[in-house]
């Protein structure tokens, strides 16, 4: 929910596009990851799991880096 409004707000506002499309990434790949784990077989089925768990992860510290060096 925090990645949807990240989005709507950052294409809203024209000033925060950068976080939006980072927003609009994260989400696809953490979507990529949950299909990625019904579908792939049992041997592989870690590195989907690790797809949608790393890239929230990866999103938030690329935020507040971002968040940082802005104020």
């Amino acid at each position: 929910m925090a990645l949807l409004m990240i989005m709507i707000g950052g294409y809203r506002k024209r000033q925060y596009v950068s976080p939006a499309v980072l927003a609009s990434i994260v989400l696809a790949i953490m979507l990529v990851g949950a299909t990625g784990t019904k579908a792939a077989p049992k041997e592989i089925f870690g590195i989907f799991e690790r797809f949608s768990s790393f890239a929230a992860t990866e999103f938030s510290a690329i935020l507040g880096v971002y968040l940082f060096f802005q104020i």
